[in-house]
């Protein structure tokens, strides 16, 4: 954003009633972009630093063509719809109310930052109408690579990382986000828009879907999805010093806060006038508050989720931190099943939910929320309940979840024939976390007389350790590139060299490559997660000795 745009910003937020405290700054840095920093003086925790009036946000609700644009309060649909109405003012240039603020937004030069963007076909002459309708600079033949080398590589790279499933659609029907965005255009937003004698394109609409992907924020029951000036100037950090507040609690129709004809029409059944209620309350607004003292000059930042992964980041946002804790490494019950498989010298092409035991297996892996014996262990942490959709992780330290370890443990008893009650296979189950957590501590495992000489907790965690490594082994493969393998004469078979490997591949690629060190850079971190998992398995696995028939 060129620095002369963040006064027409300011120009046009006094215009709309967005109050700024004087104590901070909106700035344009040549390499954050937009950014906010306090001026001279301290701010306090709990301060409001920017007041928003709801008049001012960009929503399905307040667009011009609002009456025409189907609304949808979450998910994927809100997305695409806020797209359509964002990217309808954009179209109408200044004849839209929000001209000052839409053009602070990042150009369509810079938007491809965003990973799930890469590689995006576009017509270069498509590009340059939608450049000056937006009222951006026009784009030179230089600006774009239209064969996009680096992005189709980066994406390689991307597909085997976490980054993958956040390419696509939830759930199991495949389809890639990008299909998604390019289908409601065609279908949808072109037709709506060229009636309304707009002149619109598809390199138009995704980069209003990049956008709001990036910048949108959830305010309340009304607006639903919605672009928030200002609120959306603030950098993201984990350690954020600052929030957005906006009162959920709206009137649905209206959007009024206070009390609105609507809710005499729930009371009495009374047709009501239709209000824009958030236009005549001064208290609906939003507000950007801080919750930590703020140094003078220091940058302000907000946080884009409290829990962002870097693969998260990296697809929606267009950049990575230098150290996420937030790092997961995640897999299916089918991965870990196949890896028991592979493992256990079990070849038999099965699937886990076939077998006999498949559904005692869920019960366990649903029911056993924790295991307190954990709290001793480094291997193993309990499941943080409601913090990962998919239980069965890795944390950014290579160590197993509780459900991760579980169902990882009920597959070798399953591939092994192991076919017991439920109050048995909790008993070996725990006897199994009890001599993992004995080793740990360097103490001798005694063998527990409850469970066959022949089938003990020695053996039962040696399978396990076992197919910890397989599936380990499993996902750097899939991380690591086949051509760069061979460069490097399958030496990456060994632990540590993969992350060695890949570190060069990055210090040797172009300047000009930008997306695909960002995609290694991911995948490195994610490299670097396994090994570390892999090394202090083998550390427990150098002290398991469960007799002469090991690996039997």
């Amino acid at each position: 954003m060129a620095a002369a745009a963040v006064g027409s910003l300011l120009d046009w937020c006094l215009n709309n009633g967005i109050r700024i405290d004087p104590n901070i700054r909106i700035l344009h840095d040549e390499k954050l972009g937009i950014c906010v920093r306090s001026a001279n003086r301290p701010i306090s925790p709990k301060q409001s630093l920017v007041v928003i009036p709801k008049s001012a946000v960009l929503s399905t609700r307040s667009c011009a063509l609002a009456n025409h644009i189907p609304h949808a309060p979450y998910g994927q649909d809100a997305t695409l719809a806020l797209a359509l109405a964002l990217y309808s003012e954009q179209l109408l240039q200044t004849r839209s109310r929000w001209t000052g603020y839409l053009l602070s937004l990042p150009n369509p030069q810079n938007w491809d930052g965003i990973a799930l963007f890469w590689g995006v076909v576009v017509d270069l002459h498509d590009l340059r109408e939608h450049s000056d309708a937006s009222g951006s600079n026009r784009v030179g033949s230089s600006s774009l690579d239209l064969l996009d080398n680096d992005a189709a590589l980066a994406k390689r790279w991307l597909y085997g990382t976490e980054a993958q499933a956040h390419l696509f659609l939830p759930g199991s029907s495949g389809t890639p986000l990008l299909d998604e965005f390019t289908s409601f255009y065609y279908s949808i937003a072109a037709p709506l828009l060229e009636r309304a004698g707009l002149s619109p394109s598809k390199t138009g609409f995704l980069h209003a879907c990049a956008l709001v992907s990036s910048r949108a924020f959830m305010v309340d029951a009304y607006h639903g999805l919605a672009m928030v000036p200002i609120a959306d100037a603030f950098n993201h950090a984990q350690d954020n010093t600052i929030h957005l507040e906006s009162d959920y609690d709206v009137c649905t129709s209206c959007g009024s806060l206070s009390e609105c004809p609507h809710d005499a029409d729930a009371r009495e059944g009374i047709k009501a006038l239709a209000l824009r209620g958030d236009t005549a309350d001064p208290e609906n607004t939003c507000e950007m508050v801080a919750n930590a003292a703020i140094a003078p000059g220091e940058e302000i930042f907000n946080t884009y989720g409290a829990r962002l992964s870097n693969a998260e980041l990296l697809v929606r946002y267009g950049f990575m931190l230098d150290a996420n804790d937030n790092d997961i490494l995640t897999w299916t019950i089918e991965e870990i099943w196949d890896a028991a498989g592979a493992a256990l010298a079990d070849c038999q092409p099965r699937r886990w939910n076939n077998e006999a035991g498949y559904g005692l297996c869920m019960e366990i892996l649903r029911d056993w929320q924790y295991d307190v014996g954990w709290t001793d262990s480094e291997l193993v942490i309990d499941t943080e309940l409601d913090k990962n959709s998919n239980p069965l992780y890795m944390t950014a330290d290579g160590v197993l979840s509780h459900k991760l370890w579980l169902a990882i443990a009920l597959a070798t008893l399953q591939r092994q024939g192991t076919n017991l009650g439920l109050a048995q296979t909790h008993q070996i189950l725990r006897s199994m976390a009890w001599a993992q957590t004995q080793l740990e501590r360097g103490q001798t495992m005694a063998r527990s007389e409850s469970i066959d000489e022949e089938d003990d907790e020695y053996r039962a965690l040696d399978r396990l350790v076992r197919t910890i490594k397989e599936l380990c082994a499993r996902r750097l493969d899939r991380i690591f590139l086949l051509d760069v393998r061979q460069r490097n004469d399958d030496r990456s078979d060994s632990l540590g060299l993969h992350s060695a490997i890949v570190g060069k591949y990055i210090d040797d690629l172009d300047t000009a490559q930008q997306k695909t060190r960002l995609a290694v850079t991911l995948a490195l971190g994610e490299i670097s997660i396994i090994e570390s998992c892999v090394a202090a398995w083998d550390e427990l696995d150098s002290v398991l000795d469960p007799g002469p028939n090991r690996h039997c």
